[in-house]
């Protein structure tokens, strides 16, 4: 798990005109949000996914990046997967959510993220 804080980077001083875009991080296995007061909301993913907090109190998880044309922001052709019918592939994500007081409860996350990777 590693901290991130919205546009704030540790090593220098950080401005963008694509506050989205650079705010986006890489999740592997559990997104984590916790409060001042220590209430805490744990969702574990199932596969690699994009995540961001852009706005206050609110977790965003992109599922599948699908465009049909130029994104302005780095990819120069359209992103648009196709299964072997010809239709949009269909990503099938499974999440896990915990909410609790941090300072009350530990953490489920490792017990979720187990039952993620081997469900049986």
């Amino acid at each position: 798990m590693q901290k991130r804080v919205l546009n704030y980077r540790e090593d220098f001083d950080f401005t963008t005109n694509q506050p989205v875009a650079a705010n986006y991080y890489p999740i592997q296995s559990a997104l984590v949000m916790r409060n001042s007061d220590g209430m805490q909301v744990t969702m574990t993913n199932d596969r690699s996914q994009g995540c961001s907090t852009i706005d206050d109190s609110k977790m965003e998880i992109m599922i599948n990046r699908r465009l049909l044309g130029h994104d302005s922001g780095g990819m120069t052709e359209p992103l648009n997967e196709m299964n072997a019918s010809g239709e949009g592939i269909q990503v099938n994500t499974h999440f896990r959510m915990q909410i609790f007081d941090h300072s009350k409860t530990e953490s489920l996350q490792r017990h979720m993220q187990r039952l993620q990777d081997e469900p049986i």
